[in-house]
C-alpha cells in the first residue's frame, strides 16, 4: 500500500503529538473498545479504509476533537495493556463482521517509548467490503473515509463504486509495483512488459509497422497514473499512463505487466510516444 506505519520510524515521522490530526488515511483510538457493538465497530473503522484508498488505524494514541472544527489530534501516545490480545481479537471480529473476511490487513506492533501502539495498515480494495452488524440483523453496510471520519455509502455512491475502473487499474497497479518492488528492493527502474508491445508508426507509410524490443521501465507515479520511459536509441522518450487508460496490471517474471485499453505507438517522424485509440482495431 502506499500509505502504512510499519515501524517506529514511521510513527515518529508521520504522527506528531499535538499537531498530527486524522485524516483520509490516519484514524487514532486510545484503547480496543469491548463495549456494546464494539466488533461492529472496530469492522467499520477497517472498512473504510479498505472502500476508500487505504490507511491505518493506530490503537493506543489518544486524540482530542476540537469543540469548535471537530477537528481530532493525537494528544498522548498510551499504548496497549495486552498487544497480543488486542490483535486476536481484531482477527476475530473482522472475520465475525466483515463480508468479505478476507480483505489484506497487517497488524503492526509498533515499540515506542516503553509501550505497543497497534498499528493496522489496510490497502485499498477492489472490492466492496460489507459491515454485517451483529446487533442489526439483516442489514448490512457500506462506510468509506474521508479527512473527517467515516460516512456511510448510499446505493447510488456503491454503484459507482462498482462502475469505477480507474479505481480498479489503480489498485491493481499497485499490487504489481509492490510485489515486483519487494522482488526488486535495489532496483530504482522497475521494468515493464506491456502487453502487444510498442509500435513503431512511420506516418509518411502508415503501413510500416515494427515493433519496438527495448524493455520500458517505469517513471514517476502518483495517485492518477504513471511515466514510462522507453530507451530508443540515444533518447528515452516518456509517456504518461493515466488511470483511465489501464486496463490492469499484474506482477509476472519480476515484471510489472500492463495491458491498456488503447495501444502505444512510437511516432517515428514526431518522434514521440502516443496512444493510438483505433490501434486495437486497425490491427
Amino acid at each position: 500500500m502506499i500509505w502504512a506505519i510499519r515501524s517506529e520510524t514511521d510513527l515518529n515521522r508521520l504522527v506528531k503529538v499535538g499537531t498530527t490530526t486524522e485524516s483520509a488515511q490516519l484514524d487514532f483510538k486510545g484503547s480496543l473498545d469491548r463495549g456494546p457493538g464494539a466488533q461492529a465497530e472496530l469492522g467499520r473503522d477497517v472498512a473504510q479504509f479498505t472502500n476508500t484508498d487505504g490507511g491505518c488505524l493506530l490503537i493506543g494514541v489518544e486524540e482530542r476533537k476540537d469543540p469548535t472544527t471537530n477537528i481530532k489530534t493525537a494528544i498522548r501516545v498510551v499504548g496497549v495493556k495486552d498487544a497480543d490480545k488486542d490483535r486476536e481479537d481484531i482477527e476475530a471480529w473482522i472475520r465475525n463482521v466483515l463480508t468479505p473476511a478476507d480483505l489484506d490487513r497487517k497488524i503492526e506492533f509498533i515499540r515506542t517509548q516503553g509501550v505497543v501502539v497497534l498499528a493496522v495498515n489496510v490497502p485499498a480494495s477492489r472490492r466492496l467490503i460489507w459491515v454485517n452488524d451483529p446487533g442489526q440483523p439483516n442489514k448490512l453496510e457500506v462506510v468509506r473515509r474521508t479527512n473527517h471520519g467515516k460516512e456511510y455509502m448510499r446505493p447510488n455512491e456503491i454503484e459507482r463504486h462498482w462502475s469505477n475502473t480507474p479505481r480498479a487499474a489503480q489498485i491493481a497497479f499497485e499490487e504489481a509495483f509492490k510485489t515486483v518492488n519487494e522482488i526488486n528492493p535495489t532496483q530504482t527502474a522497475l521494468p515493464v512488459e506491456i502487453v502487444g508491445g510498442i509500435l513503431r508508426v512511420n506516418t509518411r507509410a502508415s503501413t510500416s509497422l515494427q515493433k519496438i524490443i527495448k524493455r520500458p521501465t517505469l517513471g514517476l507515479r502518483d495517485e492518477t497514473g504513471f511515466e514510462l520511459r522507453v530507451p530508443l536509441g540515444d533518447s528515452v522518450p516518456t509517456i504518461r499512463v493515466p488511470f483511465e487508460l489501464l486496463a490492469t496490471a499484474w506482477a509476472d517474471n519480476a515484471m510489472i505487466n500492463i495491458l491498456c485499453r488503447a495501444p502505444i505507438v512510437y511516432d517515428a517522424e514526431n518522434e514521440l510516444l502516443r496512444f493510438d485509440p483505433f490501434g486495437y482495431l486497425a490491427r
